[in-house]
């Protein structure tokens, strides 16, 4: 037959312990998530910040390409607006007045 050790006196302070002992361990639990969880939004936000940054980098480099782009065709859309001036002139210049046009149009016409 065994010998139990039991002690009434000693069992409200070992529960107590045990409490305090729970409590303490649930309290790390929690610092240790909460900063686990910290960390990694540190780290997003960091990665996302990298990201952010050569988006922006691609972004102005394509920006300036378009700039470029736009230039360029503005300027030829000028060229080609001075050309068709060019051409108009001539044209009415050619083109006889008057009488002559409306009979000119009505052989066009037929």
């Amino acid at each position: 037959m065994s010998i139990n050790n039991y002690n009434p006196g000693q069992r409200y302070r070992d529960r107590a312990t045990q409490r305090f002992t729970n409590g303490i361990s649930m309290i790390i639990v929690i610092m240790l998530s909460s900063s686990v969880g910290f960390w990694m939004g540190k780290q997003y936000g960091a990665e996302k910040s990298i990201s952010l940054g050569e988006q922006v980098a691609t972004l102005s480099k394509e920006r300036a390409t378009l700039q470029a782009n736009v230039t360029e065709l503005r300027a030829e859309a000028q060229t080609a607006n001075t050309r068709y001036e060019q051409i108009k002139a001539e044209y009415n210049s050619i083109m006889p007045e008057g009488p002559m046009q409306d009979l000119t149009r009505l052989v066009r016409e037929q």
